[in-house]
């Protein structure tokens, strides 16, 4: 169906105000972008931006997922279901639209009594023995998006597989047949049930199993983005010792992230109203979560300055900690194929190895689930990703920026009382295996023509592959396409240039992007001439 006879029959079916209102005054280029496909899972469940169209999130494309969520249940035997939200635009409205369907399916739910940051969501399901989960989530997305995550019984995110076959369900079901029970009478009847301080405490018991050392004498600015990491994180991190100095003005629920539009911890700009606070009290250190406390952003103070600390260098500095005060025979680091080889390096140094599994940290979650299937889960060290998400321990399946900030809070701790910093760690790193930089550019394609574009470069990466990089030689292309290893099949490339530098290029799986990640592992000055070149080489491609 064309985008003009689908958005004429949103005009003739929807009900909605408001969404009614959004159609009658759409341009047609908002109506192309609005209506020119469905929305679809992605590397994490559902992600698009608020408002009327088929590729948009609003009670209709929510509602169709849930009840093909339902239908699935229904086709496995599964009786219950946890849901959980944060903080943005609808979500509360989606979470208890998500309730109110399932209630009608018959399905039990377990529903959050406020926002809550996905990783709990991820111990909701295995605290309760839920059969599946749904969290309403845009995580460090733009404050326009929101999103779906979808749990299997194990905590962890949807792998490909089921998520397909429920995407196969939703195509066969009317999108506008929005049928639900009352959440509020559902809840006098106990057909949904309250999360309460019982399993909050129990959450937090389990993260603080984690620490192994003492944290003294380490104070931390920290900035929930306006999100839902406020409720755990900075609670844990003081009941375990450290002070805590609030962004007040971050540490409020705030949908349109007035002080953050791109609550993003990759990005600099959102440490911008911490760190006048932390030069005013002097801390150790400012820690960010992102707006589900999935993520991690993370600032040292080092020689009278704060600096940053990329989402590898914190995994490194993780890989290196855990190893050390961890006794565990045949570790294993669990990352992504696009986070650092040093961590291969350091793992290796230290008798334990590294599992590179694709990016999505479902992922990472199945490869736990294949430990604790072969009576392994103990071998388990960490699971981290370059985009600053990382689990420590098992009892969710998922990032965790509550754990992970413990973890550092901790490791910065014991650093203190030796008389260094994590960035003098991480340099001694460096001396040891080698200095490594990692960047990531991303590249923007908006709307139906922007899809075709993207689709058009990757295709022509694979019929015309690149032999060089601004003059630097290519001499190996992985392409995931074809399968790599025991991974399943992506749509990742990855070129291996001479002299050690590194190029991956794939599609983002929440927004229309082509991310690029450059690896560099010379000495500063030959990094900063290849970065160039290799910069120029990809603006060529991606135009």
């Amino acid at each position: 169906m064309e985008y003009l006879e689908k958005y004429n029959l949103w005009l003739e079916k929807v009900n909605d105000k408001k969404l009614k209102d959004e159609l009658v005054s759409m341009t047609d280029e908002q109506k192309s972008t609005a209506f020119f496909k469905d929305i679809e899972f992605g590397t994490a469940g559902l992600r698009g931006t608020v408002g009327a169209g088929s590729n948009c999130m609003n009670i209709y494309t929510v509602g169709r997922a849930t009840r093909a969520v339902c239908e699935y249940m229904k086709k496995i035997g599964g009786k219950s279901i946890a849901v959980s939200y944060d903080n943005r635009i609808m979500s509360y409205d989606f979470a208890r639209l998500v309730a109110g369907i399932c209630v009608k399916y018959g399905i039990k739910v377990y529903l959050a009594d406020k926002m809550m940051p996905t990783p709990y969501l991820s111990y909701m399901v295995r605290y309760y023995g839920a059969d599946m989960g749904v969290m309403i989530t845009a995580s460090h997305n733009p404050r326009e998006y929101n999103g779906y995550k979808v749990y299997g019984n194990d905590g962890c995110q949807l792998l490909d597989e089921p998520s397909l076959e429920i995407m196969k369900i939703a195509d066969t079901l009317d999108l506008f047949d929005l049928s639900f029970e009352d959440v509020d009478e559902s809840v006098k009847t106990r057909k949904i049930v309250l999360t309460d301080n019982v399993i909050l405490e129990s959450y937090k018991t389990e993260v603080k199993k984690q620490s192994r050392n003492k944290i003294e004498n380490i104070k931390v600015v920290f900035s929930a983005l306006n999100g839902t990491g406020i409720n755990t994180l900075p609670v844990i991190l003081e009941e375990c010792g450290a002070e805590i100095v609030y962004n007040e003005v971050q540490c409020k629920a705030d949908e349109n992230f007035t002080t953050c539009p791109s609550p993003n911890p990759e990005k600099l700009e959102v440490f911008e109203t911490s760190l006048p606070i932390a030069r005013n009290c002097g801390a150790d250190l400012i820690i960010l979560s992102d707006p589900d406390a999935d993520r991690v952003g993370l600032e040292v103070l080092h020689n009278g300055e704060y600096v940053h600390l990329s989402g590898n260098e914190a995994g490194v500095l993780m890989v290196d900690y855990l190893l050390k005060t961890r006794n565990v025979s045949n570790g294993v680091i669990c990352k992504s194929i696009v986070s650092t080889g040093l961590a291969d390096k350091i793992a290796e140094s230290k008798g334990a190895r590294c599992k590179n599994v694709l990016t999505g940290f479902k992922y990472i979650g199945e490869f736990i689930k294949k430990l604790e299937n072969d009576g392994r889960e103990g071998e388990f060290v960490l699971g981290f990703e370059e985009s600053y998400g990382y689990l420590v321990g098992t009892h969710v399946r998922d990032k965790d920026a509550t754990v992970a900030s413990l973890v550092i809070t901790e490791m910065a701790s014991e650093y203190k009382k030796q008389g260094f910093t994590l960035v003098d760690r991480l340099e001694a790193l460096y001396g040891e295996f080698g200095y490594y930089e990692h960047i990531v550019y991303s590249y923007k394609f908006a709307g139906s023509e922007g899809a075709d574009k993207m689709k058009n470069i990757l295709s022509g990466l694979r019929a015309n592959a690149p032999t060089s990089f601004g003059g630097i030689k290519v001499e190996e292309v992985v392409d995931y396409a074809n399968g790599v290893d025991d991974l399943p099949k992506a749509n990742v490339l990855i070129y291996n240039l001479e002299g050690g530098s590194q190029v991956v290029v794939r599609p983002s799986g929440t927004e229309p992007l082509i991310k690029t990640y450059i690896t560099l592992s010379k000495t500063k000055e030959e990094n900063a001439k290849n970065l160039e070149l290799i910069k120029a080489g990809i603006a060529e491609i991606v135009g």
